[in-house]
């Protein structure tokens, strides 16, 4: 096994899958993080919360992010109120009544 520090990955590539995989555990997979990434496939990320703090420190630990974490925060806000509406709106439900 190569120790997660010295596994070469694309640092931006790798903010990506942070992002958009995190929830599976992709991010933990890529690092070789396996026992991490079983907890976060079978948690969901950690109930999301694990998901969302590695996104956010993970966009932050780039020089060039400045301002860049609120855009995060902003992306999950969106995410997460669409799934909200998509999940919980009874409209168009009501139409086939």
């Amino acid at each position: 096994n190569i120790p997660p520090s010295n596994v070469n990955t694309n640092e931006k590539d790798y903010t990506v899958l942070t992002i958009l995989g995190g929830m599976f555990g992709l991010h933990k997979f890529a690092r070789r993080e396996y026992g991490k990434g079983f907890l976060y496939l079978f948690t969901a990320g950690l109930f999301l919360i694990g998901w969302i703090y590695d996104s956010i420190k993970e966009v932050k630990r780039h020089p060039e992010s400045k301002g860049k974490a609120y855009t995060c925060l902003g992306i999950w806000g969106i995410i997460a109120g669409l799934a909200y509406t998509e999940y919980k709106n009874p409209f168009p439900y009501s139409l086939c009544r």
